[in-house]
């Protein structure tokens, strides 16, 4: 996890693109802090807690992303110590959404889209009523966070022609690269041979459109 990396970039071993703005907070004096939901002891059994993971089920069925709203539970005290909060992956940053929505958390939120609008784009084809309604409902939610941040801007472009209401709070984000940690070593051969570093696991990078 990015938590057990910190130390690392401290050292000027990891690069600091990997964690959202952590260190730039960091260097300008803010409290700022990092947590992740595998570190997360599980929140009681309650009723809220299984229909919160219930939800997030359907919605994983339908997008490939679902609402860890029940995840967070155990953290809404922490989440208001802090005027904004940044949710780094979809299902977190809906989770996030959500519980603002249920008047739990106060802190502005920041979602980071990871795919969401693609997630959404790729069943356009679904008219059923049971969809258009779930859809809706995750639109709604959308409005309850301060910004949504895309990091392409096909997803960008989706996401205003999908949500038109919500385009005060659509920003596009180029997504970049730490320069001062990747770049080549000294005395290296780059430029000798054709090279390609790929940074990440998402397995739905489409690598024959990279080779061309």
């Amino acid at each position: 996890g990015r938590s057990a990396r910190l130390q690392g970039l401290q050292k000027s071993e990891s690069p600091r693109e990997f964690f959202y703005g952590y260190p730039f907070f960091k260097e300008k004096g803010l409290k700022v802090d990092f947590v992740e939901t595998d570190n997360v002891s599980r929140h009681r059994i309650s009723m809220r807690y299984w229909r919160l993971r219930r939800i997030s089920k359907i919605l994983t069925k339908h997008f490939g992303i679902g609402c860890r709203a029940h995840m967070l539970l155990g953290l809404i005290d922490k989440i208001n110590q802090y005027d904004v909060v940044i949710g780094t992956t979809d299902s977190i940053g809906l989770g996030l959404c959500y519980l603002k929505r249920c008047g739990l958390i106060k802190a502005n939120i920041i979602f980071l889209n990871m795919g969401l609008g693609s997630g959404i784009a790729m069943r356009d084809h679904d008219q059923t009523v049971a969809h258009r309604r779930i859809e809706k409902e995750v639109i709604a939610l959308l409005g309850y966070c301060k910004n949504l941040v895309s990091l392409g801007k096909p997803e960008h472009q989706y996401l205003l022609t999908l949500a038109p209401q919500l385009k005060a709070k659509l920003v596009f984000l180029p997504f970049g690269i730490d320069t001062r940690f990747w770049h080549p070593q000294e005395n290296s051969r780059v430029g000798e041979a054709k090279t390609v570093l790929s940074v990440g696991n998402d397995p739905n990078r489409n690598w024959d459109m990279a080779l061309k």
